[in-house]
């Protein structure tokens, strides 16, 4: 059998020996040759020389031989969340950093957009170009015009921007893009070949408790076309991959079924056991009064969350800060 270094303790002591061997016996038939046996070389391959290459190169071809080391490159680290444990390694993002400790928002916080949501959007027998962007202070005015159209159906479903003025309209663009430098939220623009048609955001997010509050609106135009479960099932997905959330929270009217099924379609599950109410202007809007709300929850799955629902969740959070108390 062939030996080698691996094979016994004296395997390297034995092919150095093999190899010496080989060549004295072929140095020694090549002096003992006469000098015009090497004439026959041109004819005759397996003269004299010709065995002794043949013999040294086959006392070459055992195992004992230096290896050679390839040079390996480390490889380049690649952004990834693990489903299965509880951490996220990518780059300068958010990381999780342990339960019980610090959790900290990502750096970037708005890498990556604008972001195409559809090219090829059918709407109305054509194609459309479907984008997401945040917010900015000029976008005021376009803002506040799709706004003002869609007044009547904010009516039952976003009641504050029924009554709301044109120039506050403007201003909450600025207060959104400051939550957005502070990292306490994120509100991106739904764009059809680049006019605004509505909003998807998460309006709230509380980095201690590792959840976002999701909330949408679409241009009545647009309607119909799965836009708005498109727009929120990718929002969802960035913050609970990206921002490393635990918890998203899509909270709506009981009655309003239509958003219920846009949560429903974009993997939320609904709560019956968070209760919450929303404290909304009454038709004279000298007075509020109380709506339920239904609660849809969405995580991932195999990842434990640093903290239960009922603490991440807790009962009455719109009821809290749509109290009218609170109103400057």
């Amino acid at each position: 059998t062939r030996g080698g270094p691996m094979a016994s303790p004296h395997a390297g002591s034995e092919w150095r020996l093999r190899w010496c061997f080989l060549l004295q016996w072929g140095l020694l038939s090549a002096a003992s040759t006469p000098v015009g046996s090497f004439n026959r070389m041109n004819t005759d391959p397996l003269g004299h020389l010709g065995k002794m290459a043949m013999l040294g190169s086959w006392g070459l071809r055992g195992k004992f031989q230096v290896p050679i080391r390839k040079k390996v490159l480390p490889s380049r680290p690649v952004p990834q969340y693990t489903e299965n444990e509880d951490a996220y390694e990518s780059g300068n993002l958010g990381a999780r950093v342990g339960h019980g400790k610090e959790f900290l928002p990502p750096t970037n916080f708005l890498k990556g957009f604008p972001v195409l949501l559809s090219k090829d959007k059918v709407i109305r027998r054509k194609k459309r170009r479907i984008t997401l962007r945040p917010v900015t202070k000029a976008d005021a005015p376009a803002f506040a015009a799709v706004v003002t159209k869609n007044r009547e159906q904010f009516r039952n479903t976003i009641p504050w921007l029924t009554n709301t003025e044109t120039w506050v309209l403007r201003s909450y663009l600025s207060i959104w893009e400051a939550e957005q430098e502070d990292k306490l939220a994120l509100h991106l623009l739904i764009e059809i070949d680049g006019k605004i048609k509505g909003v998807v955001n998460v309006h709230t997010i509380d980095w201690e408790r590792a959840i976002g509050h999701l909330g949408y609106w679409l241009d009545a135009d647009a309607q119909g076309y799965g836009i708005a479960t498109d727009a929120v099932s990718w929002l969802s997905n960035f913050c609970l991959h990206e921002y490393a959330l635990d918890y998203l929270d899509i909270s709506t009217r009981v009655e309003n079924k239509r958003s219920g099924k846009v949560a429903e379609r974009a993997g939320y599950t609904l709560m019956p056991s968070v209760r919450d109410f929303e404290w909304v202007p009454t038709a004279d809007s000298n007075d509020y009064e109380l709506v339920p709300l239904s609660c849809y929850i969405r995580t991932v799955a195999n990842r434990r969350p640093r903290l239960p629902l009922v603490e991440a969740r807790p009962d009455n959070f719109y009821y809290k800060i749509t109290n009218p108390s609170n109103r400057a």
